[in-house]
């Protein structure tokens, strides 16, 4: 048996625990941090809150407040410039995982210096980066955890997976309460890719014992709370939410993903569809299609999620699940996100040479995405 297993960064998790944020950062050396977020985070005070941590521990700061969803390559440059202007040496990050990727991105540019094209793929970036804190405010992409950072190039209109030594931050702070005030579509949206990240990680061609147990407690966390905290918001509910997106990304960050990422990558650089989204509407059709090849955990999964694992045609009671669940939180039909039908085989290729493309469980050909968005798009 021979595997790896690795997390970037140290993680503490509790409620309250963003408010040390400041000390934490003084103990690693920080004098003047980068404070990287978007501006909702600024309005509804959370970067005030940390900004306040800082000048309690004595830190110089300044704040990069203009992230967007999806970020892109020209964003995080002029992020970089604005960040290298203002000589800082360490940087936090608070929202979700377009302003961790952001800050991640942004880190990479400050040491390593170039065009951040040129860092896609595995173990291209060679230089120590500075000291980050990631406090993620949704329970879904896992990024805090992971050595993994994803940019829009806006010249080939495609996601560029950034992956490797020194891309992860130093230090992921989760903070349940900073869920607290998240609209139910984008607690559904990110749930979904939480819940996407566990599964493909747990299926993967390269999965180890380890990835799989953290995949299926977190399978289990997400699947019993994800609808509870879109009905009521309670904070264990929360709690587990938080806690099943950062072991989904403790999971996949060695075991990497499947189809259902190679699809919505594309789907989210051309369309500007929320990932999460593209996520959930791709997992069922995809699940569908892997059926087959991983039947020694198919058992396991079922029971996950929470299904009877005695049940005729097993395979497809996951299908169900997957569905019924997208259906109670309110994800939305593929063929309401208005995506041109006659784009499918351009949107396949693209898919087909996506870096999660190769850990997929079945291999696939580009005829056999084109199927999978014909039949997700023909969902009643």
């Amino acid at each position: 048996m021979n595997f790896i297993f690795d997390i970037p960064s140290t993680l503490l998790f509790g409620e309250g625990e963003s408010r040390n944020a400041g000390r934490l950062l003084k103990e690693m050396g920080a004098r003047k941090v980068l404070l990287v977020c978007d501006q909702v985070m600024s309005s509804l005070g959370f970067a005030e809150r940390i900004r306040n941590s800082f000048v309690e521990a004595g830190l110089d700061y300044a704040i990069f407040s203009e992230v967007t969803p999806n970020p892109t390559d020209t964003l995080v440059h002029a992020a970089a410039v604005f960040a290298a202007e203002h000589q800082v040496d360490s940087l936090v990050a608070i929202g979700g995982g377009s302003i961790i990727d952001t800050a991640k991105a942004i880190n990479i540019l400050l040491t390593n210096g170039g065009e951040i094209a040129a860092y896609e793929g595995v173990h291209k970036v060679t230089k120590p980066t500075l000291p980050l804190v990631m406090i993620p405010t949704t329970a879904g992409t896992g990024s805090e955890v992971t050595a993994v950072t994803v940019v829009t190039d806006t010249k080939r209109h495609k996601k560029m997976v950034i992956a490797g030594r020194f891309v992860g931050g130093a230090l992921a702070i989760c903070d349940p309460l900073l869920t607290a005030d998240l609209p139910p579509a984008i607690t559904a949206a990110t749930g979904m890719d939480a819940l996407t990240h566990a599964i493909e990680a747990y299926i993967s061609k390269l999965a180890s014992p380890v990835s799989d147990s953290h995949a299926l407690k977190a399978i289990d966390l997400i699947n019993t709370s994800l609808e509870e905290v879109g009905c009521n918001g309670n904070k264990k509910a929360r709690s587990n939410l938080m806690l099943g997106s950062t072991m989904a990304g403790m999971a996949f960050n060695s075991a990497m993903l499947g189809l259902v990422h190679s699809l919505a990558h594309p789907l989210s650089a051309h369309y500007n569809i929320a990932h999460g989204v593209a996520n959930a509407v791709f997992l069922p059709q995809v699940m569908r299609y892997n059926l087959g090849s991983f039947d020694h955990k198919l058992d396991d999964l079922a029971e996950a999620l929470g299904i009877d694992r005695h049940q005729p045609d097993l395979g497809e009671q996951v299908v169900r699940r997957l569905e019924t669940l997208s259906r109670a939180i309110g994800i939305p039909k593929f063929k309401d996100l208005n995506v041109p039908v006659a784009d499918f085989a351009m949107l396949a290729e693209e898919a087909m040479v996506e870096i999660s493309t190769m850990s997929n469980p079945k291999q696939a050909t580009v005829a056999d995405l084109v199927h999978i968005l014909e039949s997700t798009y023909a969902e009643a």
